[in-house]
């Protein structure tokens, strides 16, 4: 264990923030609550459509491959525009969304629908983000981005607790609070306040004709050796648990759980990651590496118990601990340590290059994951997920973080 000085810690160092980045927190607390009351059943909604783990798998990824040129461009683009206007407009494109989902019947519809659902994905993260850490003091990056993520995170655990209930009543329809609830959030952006910046199209054109932005901000991050060694740490990490939003549902489906059991589950899983704004505090203050192995070792430990023990109950204890002391405990260090390395007048270009390095990531694991499934069963999965993490706390020892 680490050593604790005599100093508690609590939202009181939260709260003492800059202004914009606890508005910023609470539009992303906003705009989650209809994404928290439909993740737990689009992963099921799709299996119902396309009848298998792995189209599901390949669906779920292509988000994030989609995503891999659209968050170096917009990374960049970011830089020069408002990022207020960005996020505006973003949101605004999510209003028709939960009617488009209920449009889909066919694979090539899904595919169709993660295009456009990967540009505004995307958009709203890199400028969100981006935002985030540019209005944050120095010294207090994971503090920033541990409110940042706290917010979103409450907000899917609020909406989880809630989907199973109102699927219930409503089916499938609940998608359509995804719609609702980034009309909110369209509302709330008007408050930010942020640099005017260029016009937006003479901004994309400079990005990708002038600057060739693609190019560049890949060559920037790999100049940027410990960024890279670190972001290749996290390829693996993120890897090891980016399926676990889509196999979480489809899990709890095979085990023949209820929605509200499904919904809840949902929601005990994504819980304890509301803490990792006290687990950011904690990297600043007594060693990202020692949190980070530590974390490691509990996410090894827990993804081993989820493959040796089947059934409803197992799933709902160890997921919940996976995500308290696995998930929670690893993601913050890794945050605050990537912030750091990055400079601030390129905030956006390397937050884009950074989002589409993990996004590659994230895209493999659930197709990994979906193919697993169908050869050898869900639970399969689970012995992955410890076979990596058992192999990153080794390498953890020797990472510069």
């Amino acid at each position: 264990m680490w050593r604790m000085r005599r100093r508690s810690f609590s939202l009181f160092e939260l709260a003492h923030l800059p202004k914009q980045v606890k508005i910023m927190s609470f539009l992303m607390f906003v705009y989650f609550l209809g994404w928290g009351i439909s993740m737990p059943f689009l992963p099921i909604y799709m299996k119902e459509i396309l009848g298998s783990y792995t189209k599901v798998g390949l669906i779920t990824g292509l988000l994030y491959f989609l995503g891999i040129i659209w968050n170096i461009v917009l990374g960049s683009i970011s830089d020069k525009v408002s990022r207020k206007k960005m996020i505006a407009l973003t949101l605004f494109l999510y209003l028709p969304m939960g009617p488009i989902i209920l449009m889909l019947k066919n694979f090539f519809d899904f595919v169709l629908y993660q295009l456009y659902h990967s540009f505004t994905a995307s958009s709203i993260w890199i400028s969100s983000e981006s935002f985030v850490r540019a209005h944050s003091p120095k010294r207090k990056t994971s503090e920033s981005m541990g409110l940042f993520d706290m917010s979103w995170i409450t907000s899917v655990v609020i909406g989880a607790a809630l989907s199973g209930f109102l699927f219930l009543k409503f089916g499938f329809l609940i998608f359509l609070s995804i719609s609702f609830f980034a009309g909110l959030a369209l509302l709330i952006s008007t408050t930010i306040k942020d640099k005017k910046g260029k016009g937006l199209l003479s901004s994309t054109k400079e990005v990708i004709v002038r600057e060739k932005v693609v190019k560049g901000g890949v060559f920037e991050f790999l100049k940027n050796r410990e960024l890279l060694k670190l972001s290749i740490f996290s390829f693996f990490l993120l890897f090891s648990f980016g399926c676990l939003d889509m196999l979480i549902p489809l899990f709890s489906k095979s085990l023949h759980a209820t929605p509200v059991e499904t919904g809840l589950l949902f929601a005990l899983f994504f819980l304890p990651r509301v803490s990792e704004g006290y687990f950011s505090i904690l990297a600043d203050k007594y060693g990202k590496k020692q949190i980070l192995i530590k974390g490691l070792v509990a996410c090894f430990v827990f993804f081993t118990l989820l493959f040796l023990f089947n059934g409803l109950l197992f799933l709902f204890i160890f997921t919940f601990l996976l995500s308290l002391f696995g998930i929670s405990v690893v993601l913050p260090p890794i945050m605050g340590r990537t912030t750091e390395l990055i400079p601030k007048k390129k905030m956006g270009k390397m937050v884009g290059v950074v989002k589409s390095f993990s996004a590659l990531s994230t895209g493999l694991s659930p197709i990994v994951a979906g193919i697993i499934g169908d050869v050898f069963g869900l639970r399969y999965v689970f012995l992955l997920g410890s076979v990596i993490t058992l192999c990153l706390i080794f390498w953890s020892v020797k990472l510069k973080i």
